[in-house]
């Protein structure tokens, strides 16, 4: 259903959700039709649908779009990371990370001491949105500050880089945290971890608040859309139940006609048609019969029925 709302929209509507100027005298009584089997109004509503579908599927997609890149972007830093990754245990040096969400990231760096010569080139990252240390690359095992003022040096056993982002108070009261971006380079290859713009609110991260926001906000749109598709069938269900009719009659089948009120159909033995006679009746009307008796008699007997010629368009 995704894919003909898409195709609808892309032959009807504008960019901007509204109907495209190529369809400004289009009759969409059909096309509505075949998209929601419950429509059944004028021209004119078919015209009023339309407008709406324009207006609401453009706000579908624009959601759906935000949440791909706001997916996107995510697993395209974790990729970059991976490779980088890869291409480093080529040289049995093993870099990882791991997130503290949203406040810190935790670089270890292990390499093999009896073939691996490591040597530590240079660390990136600015400085006004976080700061990271170390202390592992010290004899005394004191802390030893990272940026890029730190030179190179040799690197003699697997140590573990600590950054800590810099949380700004916004009006709100929530705590934003600027998007963070870190380069470790080695004589090997470098390593880049990245952090997305994040907001915590409470103890509710800002990206995972905006994910639920993104998908509710995608089903709102898809419980309107059902409620305007079921809003139309209501609609039609009730013009038909304004409009429905019945006309009772009675008949016998047999080989003597009963005269009176009654109408006759021969017997079948002699071209009798109860179905045929019903429907030449009621013509577009739709027939609904009941049988009422059966006598014995003459040449096929006597059968009694009631049937009502029913619109209900």
């Amino acid at each position: 259903m995704a894919i003909e709302k898409d195709f609808l929209f892309n032959r009807h509507c504008s960019a901007s959700g509204e109907i495209s100027q190529s369809s400004s005298g289009f009759d969409f009584t059909a096309t509505v039709k075949a998209v929601d089997i419950g429509f059944g109004g004028t021209q004119s509503d078919a015209r009023q649908w339309m407008e709406s579908f324009c207006k609401e599927h453009l706000q579908t997609r624009d959601r759906q779009d935000e949440l791909f890149r706001f997916d996107n972007t995510v697993v395209v830093d974790a990729l970059k990371s991976f490779n980088e990754c890869r291409a480093l245990e080529i040289n049995e040096t093993y870099i990882t990370h791991v997130l503290v969400e949203p406040r810190a990231a935790i670089l270890t760096v292990d390499f093999n001491r009896d073939t691996t010569n490591l040597r530590f080139r240079g660390i990136t990252y600015d400085t006004n949105v976080a700061e990271c240390w170390t202390t592992g690359l010290t004899e005394s095992g004191d802390t030893l500050v990272l940026n890029n003022t730190t030179q190179e040096f040799e690197v003699k056993r697997s140590f573990s880089v600590i950054c800590e982002r810099k949380g700004t108070p916004t009006n709100a009261g929530s705590t934003k945290f600027e998007r963070f971006v870190i380069g470790l380079d080695t004589n090997h290859g470098p390593y880049t971890v990245t952090m997305p713009l994040e907001e915590l609110a409470g103890f509710d991260l800002g990206s995972e608040y905006k994910r639920n926001v993104l998908a509710l906000s995608a089903e709102i749109q898809q419980l309107q859309s059902d409620k305007a598709g079921l809003a139309g069938a209501v609609n039609s269900l009730e013009q038909r139940i304004a409009n429905a009719s019945a006309e009772l009659h009675l008949v016998r089948q047999g080989q003597y006609a009963p005269g009176g009120y009654w109408e006759h159909v021969v017997c079948p033995q002699d071209g009798g048609d109860l179905n045929a006679h019903m429907q030449r009746i009621c013509g577009i009307r739709k027939p609904q019969s009941r049988h009422l008796d059966t006598q014995g008699g003459n040449r096929c007997g006597y059968s009694f029925y009631a049937y009502a010629c029913v619109n209900t368009n």
